[in-house]
């Protein structure tokens, strides 16, 4: 079973504004197209690598926000 980086790393979640993420993730797809999801898990590894683990957060969150965007049709706004 894979570990939350969060109990691997001990450390506690940090909000992140809904609204961002979504705005993230529609400005990748935007700009990216299909190729978004791949865009925020490369960034997502590579800021992992680095060891910053509140980038790590943001881009799995926006990568999931895209998962979520294209399961929904692209219906989901951002505010």
């Amino acid at each position: 079973m894979e570990q939350d980086v969060w109990e691997l790393y001990n450390l506690p979640p940090e909000p992140m504004a809904e609204a961002e993420v979504w705005r993230a993730a529609s400005r990748l797809v935007a700009r990216y197209g299909h190729k978004g999801a791949a865009v925020a898990k490369e960034r997502e590894d590579r800021a992992i690598e680095r060891g910053e683990i509140s980038d790590f957060r943001w881009w799995r969150l926006v990568g999931e926000a895209i998962a979520g965007f294209h399961h929904t049709g692209g219906s989901h706004r951002a505010n």
